[in-house]
């Protein structure tokens, strides 16, 4: 239980159970936090961690920890070309968060940590780095549906509107609108 506690705590003062992690401009590689150690620490709490009530919060900050390192990972490395190496390091911090996210949404569905789940599978979806707007949409919605009334709920809205005006941007440019 101490080490379930403690690897919430780390979480939490990363922000990353409560937060949402953010793809921003690139930033200098020796300023990046890489959440490694956060992530090991979720990840022993988690083999601790009987099936109850502490696992789908653990599996939460570990999706946003994996999430939070994919993002860093990129920002630290914008150039095309280191990318592109690197590709299966990033690809596979966003394929464990989604993985943890769908977790979450499948085998604890009835948790309250459920709507932020699926909400963040819609994040993760409709990041630049995945750039798969119709899974983003479709979590969007799911969000939206399963849990109506949610701050999750209304996240997901904004987020759908957000795509939709992307959508009619490329719209009127692509017909000089």
């Amino acid at each position: 239980m101490k080490r379930v506690l403690g690897a919430l705590a780390a979480a939490a003062a990363l922000g990353i159970a409560a937060g949402c992690a953010t793809v921003g401009p690139p930033v200098d590689a020796a300023q990046v936090k890489y959440p490694t150690a956060e992530i090991a620490s979720l990840e022993r709490a988690l083999a601790d961690a009987p099936e109850g009530d502490d696992l789908p919060k653990l599996l939460l900050s570990r999706g946003h920890a994996y999430l939070l390192e994919g993002e860093n990972w990129l920002k630290a490395h914008p150039d095309g070309g280191e990318r592109q190496r690197g590709y299966a390091g990033y690809a596979g911090h966003f394929l464990k968060a989604i993985t943890d996210f769908e977790t979450i949404v499948v085998a604890h569905a009835d948790s309250p940590e459920a709507p932020e789940a699926m909400f963040h599978l819609g994040v993760v979806h409709d990041s630049p780095n995945l750039n798969n707007l119709f899974l983003a949409i479709e979590y969007y919605r799911r969000t939206m549906q399963e849990h109506p009334g949610t701050e999750w709920a209304k996240s997901a809205s904004q987020s759908l509107a957000s795509i939709r005006e992307q959508f009619h941007h490329m719209f009127r440019e692509s017909h000089g609108l």
